[in-house]
């Protein structure tokens, strides 16, 4: 029996000795700064400096759910955006908020090597007043892919 507790502390110290505090990695630091995050209001634009990219929020469509609805589906939200590189070029990219794929609603958009996500348009609809155009702000994850 002493024998089986013997080996049973050594097995508890060798799984206890195999565990190291995690370090961040210059790896690690790379893919955290692989992405960014701006809120963009409609007609100002936002610099992903990390990017060297002016994005500007250009126009949007919300067919979601009013708050205080009952609604039969969430609905669906999506920003145009204009994308303007250093270099001068420019694109325009609908993003939208997620919806089942057999919709084929805007969802994700790529330009290059970077990948553009809608991840809020706030405010919300309501069912008491409209919203004014000022007041709406799209947040839009950028990641390098």
């Amino acid at each position: 029996m002493d024998k089986f507790f013997r080996g049973l502390f050594c097995l508890v110290l060798l799984a206890c000795g195999g565990t190291q505090p995690s370090v961040m990695t210059s790896a690690n630091a790379a893919e955290s700064s692989a992405s960014q995050s701006l809120t963009l209001k409609v007609g100002q634009p936002a610099t992903a400096t990390q990017f060297g990219l002016s994005i500007q929020l250009i126009a949007f469509q919300d067919s979601r759910c009013p708050e205080g609805a009952r609604c039969i589906w969430a609905g669906h939200a999506t920003a145009s955006l204009q994308l303007i590189r250093a270099d001068g070029a420019t694109e325009n990219i609908i993003i939208g908020t997620e919806a089942p794929a057999a919709m084929q609603l805007p969802y994700r958009a790529t330009s290059g090597d970077l990948q553009f996500t809608l991840t809020a348009l706030e405010p919300m609809p309501s069912t008491k007043a409209a919203v004014p155009t000022e007041s709406i702000r799209a947040t839009v994850l950028i990641e390098k892919r």
